[in-house]
């Protein structure tokens, strides 16, 4: 518990600490040309670079490391028994997360057109890392004792496939921060007549020729198909992930109500015809009143685990009791043998509607390609708008 409080205070401040004091701890005066004179001085810019980030790496995991000593030191004079094997796997999961935003701050930093905005993306960054820890299972996993005990565990796609998701993004967002940095330190935005001055490069020299006015920009049919195209797919991405969200809340285990109506993946086939298997089901939310008829489809908890539901089509109702019933029985048990005869009061939820293709969808996107797609590529193509398009038009030019 101490160490799993720690994380969450750590990757909270230090969100906080990055995003208060940007300037400092990013590459964002590279742009500023904050390095103009250390390039004409002869210092290697792609060395520096290096410095830099290595620096704000070891800064901060120096701050990180010290506070979870520390978190250590105060949980071993409690009376409860200090357990040595949780210290690494737990060290390494708040460490990953607290990189995921020193380098999401360095490359946007590096790919923002202002600091406001970056900083708005480190939030973003925040916010999507915390809803995959929810869709991945990775607080099921943290707060697991018998698996927190190997650090192994931290990356076993059996258990979540967030540390490996986590992993990937962390190296992904390293390599973009250095290729961005050599990029950007290549160029320096010198303010009045800079005609004909030569500026020193770290591998040659460059002319700066005087800035023209620039033309207005009219915007082209494909041009403007093509930014319908991306609200389109940002839109629905978020859709998705919103009825992902909801779906998955809705299973045997734990149940979620959206405007009375409870969302349920079907994972058997013992309701075909009506409901087949991996349909998106939705129950509308009944009382003890509600008045039910032979044929109807309910939703009802199993009298031997509060913790599970039954899904079952009404067959007769006798008094209080109303006796239900599978529609399509498994192989080689006989039909009628598991009716459940249970109170009224039991039943809560009416079958409402089922939707195979949204079933599909949330199905898809609940595996490894599936999140790649709906959470990742969205972000990116919002992220590198400006590169993406520039690519487009240098493609176009050369056809």
């Amino acid at each position: 518990t101490m160490t799993y409080t720690y994380n969450l205070v750590a990757y909270f401040f230090f969100a906080v600490y990055f995003i208060a004091k940007f300037s400092n701890m990013t590459l964002s005066e590279i742009g500023e040309n904050k390095w103009y004179l250390l390039s004409k001085m002869g210092y290697n810019v792609t060395r520096v670079i290096l410095y830099k980030m290595f620096t704000t790496i070891v800064i901060v995991m120096m701050l990180y490391t010290t506070g979870f000593a520390l978190a250590m030191l105060l949980s071993s004079l409690f009376k409860y028994v200090f357990v040595i094997d949780y210290f690494l796997p737990a060290f390494v999961s708040g460490a990953l997360n607290v990189l995921l935003i020193v380098q999401a701050a360095l490359v946007f930093s590096l790919f923002s057109q202002s600091k406001n905005q970056a900083k708005n993306y480190i939030l973003v960054v925040i916010i999507v890392n915390e809803v995959l820890k929810f869709a991945l299972g990775y607080y099921k996993l943290v707060t697991n004792r018998v698996l927190m005990s190997n650090v192994l565990n931290l990356f076993d796609p059996d258990n979540s496939i967030y540390g490996i998701v986590l992993l990937t993004a962390v190296s992904v967002l390293a390599l973009f921060s250095y290729i961005g940095a050599r990029k950007k330190s290549d160029y320096y935005s010198l303010k009045g007549d800079v005609s004909g001055l030569t500026i020193v490069k770290h591998d040659g020299s460059k002319i700066i020729s005087p800035h023209g006015k620039k033309n207005n920009v009219v915007l082209s049919i494909p041009s403007i198909l093509f930014k319908a195209l991306l609200v389109f797919i940002l839109i629905c991405s978020m859709a998705f992930n919103a009825l992902i969200l909801i779906a998955s809340l809705g299973s045997n285990t734990k149940e979620f109500s959206v405007f009375g109506y409870i969302p349920y993946i079907i994972k058997s086939q013992t309701m075909e015809d009506a409901i087949y298997k991996n349909d998106l089901a939705l129950f509308k939310r009944i009382d003890s009143q509600y008045p039910l008829e032979a044929g109807d489809i309910v939703l009802f908890p199993n009298p031997d685990n509060s913790n599970d539901v039954y899904i079952m089509e009404v067959v007769d109702i006798e008094g209080e009791n109303v006796v239900t019933d599978m529609k399509k029985y498994p192989v080689l048990v006989e039909k009628g043998k598991l009716q459940q005869i249970i109170n009224r009061k039991a039943i809560y939820g009416l079958f409402y509607d089922n939707y195979r293709v949204l079933g599909a969808i949330v199905l898809f996107i609940n595996t490894f390609p599936g999140r790649v797609i709906s959470l990742f590529l969205p972000v990116i193509m919002l992220f590198f708008y400006s590169q993406i398009t520039a690519f487009i038009r240098r493609f176009k030019a050369a056809l």
